[in-house]
């Protein structure tokens, strides 16, 4: 037997800072590790960027070779960033996923790219998931933007869950495969989001937070959420493999319930593409991300 010593409520867990406020809500953040990390790269002090990426940013492949020490370097920095953008700091995600795809060559362009990140993170180091006591039922937002890799044609595709008055769960990653139009992207991103809803209802379930009915999911384009309910609105789905009408099975059975919202509301936006400052703000917040005592 091994004894046990309470050491009280949480307030450090690898590198994740706890805080709790008087109205029993909890703000997850990871200013002490990001601080280390502007420091580790030499930008503690640098000036701040509005985003983490600017809009309309295209990279390529770099035709010079890096040095062992520059590739080394770069990967440490997408490392750092990596588990960052998948603790406690959706804004990342996309950006950082971006950037990871030219790890293997990376040039001068892309290490300035990753200095903006971190000169964006100087500005928002504080930044934290705060969930409220209340958690309220499980929902989430899924996009995709359509042929955005440049070098495959490939979309970027990308998914946020909340409970709790913040996000629990979210990803931004290139497809596996090319779509060949807007309905055929969101709807590979639909039932990649509704794969993980399902996951997540099994996990709340095991603590004790039932789903006390399906899983509300928004996407902003009819014909894909059209395509979950009723397989033939369009006939040039049928190339759809299989493995991706795992949505409208779920939809089926009651599991998910897929509804439309307006793209300007649509939060996983912030996950496919690098937007402008105003836009990115908005739908930081509607994240859940907030700075202490905000």
């Amino acid at each position: 037997m091994y004894g046990i010593k309470r050491l009280g409520d949480a307030e450090y867990v690898l590198g994740i800072q706890l805080e709790r406020s008087d109205d029993g809500s909890i703000t997850l953040s990871q200013e002490r590790y990001l601080q280390d990390v502007l420091e580790r790269f030499d930008l503690a002090l640098a000036k701040p960027a509005s985003t983490p990426m600017q809009k309309n940013l295209l990279l390529e492949l770099d035709q010079s070779t890096p040095s062992d020490q520059e590739r080394t370097r770069y990967l440490q920095a997408i490392g750092s960033l990596m588990y960052a953008a998948l603790g406690t700091r959706p804004d990342l995600a996309y950006a950082v996923s971006y950037l990871a795809r030219f790890a293997k060559e990376p040039g001068p362009t892309h290490w300035t790219a990753i200095k903006h990140v971190l000169r964006y993170i100087r500005g928002t180091v504080s930044y934290g998931l705060r969930y409220t006591p209340t958690p309220g039922p499980l929902y989430g937002y899924s996009d995709s933007n359509w042929g955005a890799c440049v070098r495959t044609s490939k979309s970027t595709m990308g998914y946020a869950y909340f409970l709790a008055g913040a996000t629990i769960s979210w990803c931004s990653k290139r497809s596996s495969r090319v779509a060949d139009s807007t309905t055929d992207a969101e709807y590979i991103a639909l039932s990649q989001s509704s794969k993980e809803a399902i996951h997540l209802q099994q996990l709340l379930e095991e603590l004790g937070i039932p789903n006390s009915g399906p899983t509300l999911i928004y996407g902003d384009n009819q014909g894909a959420n059209s395509l979950t309910r009723n397989p033939t609105s369009f006939s040039g789905t049928r190339h759809v493999r299989i493995r991706e009408h795992f949505v409208r099975e779920m939809v089926k059975k009651g599991e998910i319930k897929v509804e439309y919202i307006a793209t300007a509301d649509m939060v996983s936006d912030i996950l496919t593409k690098a937007l402008d400052p105003k836009l990115f703000v908005r739908h930081c917040e509607s994240l859940g991300l907030r700075m202490p005592g905000a």
